[in-house]
């Protein structure tokens, strides 16, 4: 039986851990600062671009380029000879990793790399990534793997919140900021991922308010359902342990699983440290 072997990128947000048990393989994206390249979670820490960010300096990210698409899709199929590779990524509306990932499979004129736009970010692509791990450890089919993951991203749910907007006006990430603009730095927004982008569902006054607007839409979205979901969050741990908390005694939602994580230096630069958000996935009956 042929090995899939599943391929992601850094803003998945998988804990290490995690990504070594299953064999996931990772491209990094960039972050761009004081005339430096810094590949994401490998050449800079979450704590070295909150500092960047606090001392105003100018941050960038961009997408991993096709070269280094084109090595680690190399690198997989010299590593396991006959494999077949599912490539799954951070949202075409985003960013422009999946460009770079179609360019170096068009390079290497193959036939068993399927790349997946996940429409989503954080752990509501990580949590595609993981299942689709599981299911090539399991051993199903390619074909089975693909289908199920395609299924699997039109189920993914996305909350999170910020303290306020000033990093999400620089980076320009979010679908209707600029009408916001008169207030951005006094309200407590939370988001969503629809078609593909990051938008503004609710808005609160106070973080304590936000935080019961994101586990109130996290029981709308699964009221019922046994789901597999993920706290992330940037530096605020006790604003992430208190969401996690009141997700706990939400009896409507039957939690199999809960992965704690901590977001990539990437999605920190647009969001700011004080990000935190669940992410879900319903578990199949």
């Amino acid at each position: 039986m042929k090995k899939t072997v599943i391929v992601t990128d850094s803003t998945a947000d998988i804990p290490d851990k995690m990504l070594e048990e299953y064999g996931i393989y990772t491209v990094p994206l960039y972050i761009h600062a004081e005339g430096k390249e810094y590949k994401d979670k490998i050449d800079i820490s979450n704590s070295e671009i909150y500092s960047m960010l606090e001392r105003g300096l100018k941050v960038k990210t961009s997408a991993p380029s096709p070269k280094d698409f084109l090595e680690l899709y190399k690198k997989v199929l010299e590593d396991d000879s006959g494999a077949d590779i599912i490539s799954i990524h951070i949202s075409s509306k985003l960013s422009n990793t999946i460009d770079s990932a179609n360019l170096a499979k068009s390079k290497l004129l193959s036939n068993v790399i399927e790349i997946f736009d996940s429409r989503t970010v954080s752990m509501s692509l990580g949590l595609v990534v993981l299942m689709a791990a599981r299911w090539a450890k399991k051993g199903l089919e390619f074909e089975t793997i693909q289908k199920k993951v395609q299924d699997l991203i039109e189920k993914t749910k996305f909350f999170a919140t910020v303290e306020n907007f000033e990093y999400l006006l620089k980076g320009g990430r979010v679908s209707g900021l600029k009408k916001l603009l008169n207030f951005a730095l006094k309200v407590k927004p939370v988001f969503i991922t629809d078609e593909g982008k990051v938008k503004v569902s609710k808005m609160t006054r106070t973080r304590n308010s936000s935080i019961e607007k994101i586990v109130s839409e996290f029981v709308l979205a699964f009221s019922g359902k046994k789901v597999i979901a993920s706290i992330f969050y940037g530096d605020d741990l006790d604003a992430a342990k208190q969401l996690k908390q009141s997700i706990s005694e939400r009896p409507e939602v039957q939690i199999e699983e809960m992965i704690f994580t901590e977001i990539t230096p990437v999605i920190g630069t647009h969001s700011g440290p004080s990000i935190i958000g669940i992410s879900a996935i319903p578990v199949e009956s």
